[in-house]
């Protein structure tokens, strides 16, 4: 049974990375680690990798019609993205296969 005062582990570290810079290497790899919960596992299993230049997320893709279908829902990924995170991790996307 768990205490009143006692928190998941998940719980904890959502936690710590909101509380903490949005530069931090641990928050940005937190969301590369996450990708497929942000655009689910068809449009993840087109995904060649997934990493950051500064606050751009860079996205390869291994096919033009995933990275098309993402680029349409781009801005509301961006809001989702940062929303999760707690603070805004990403400026933009760059998608490109």
């Amino acid at each position: 049974m768990r205490r009143s005062n006692e928190s998941s582990l998940g719980d904890l570290i959502d936690n710590w990375l909101k509380n903490h810079d949005k530069h931090s290497p641990i928050v940005k790899a937190h969301v590369v680690n996450r990708w497929e919960d942000f655009v689910g596992k068809m449009a993840a299993r087109y995904t060649d990798y997934v990493k950051f230049d500064g606050d751009k997320l860079i996205v390869k893709m291994k096919s033009a019609v995933a990275r098309r279908e993402l680029e349409m829902i781009k801005t509301p990924l961006i809001e989702k993205i940062n929303q999760e995170a707690g603070s805004e991790v990403v400026a933009d996307i760059e998608f490109s296969s």
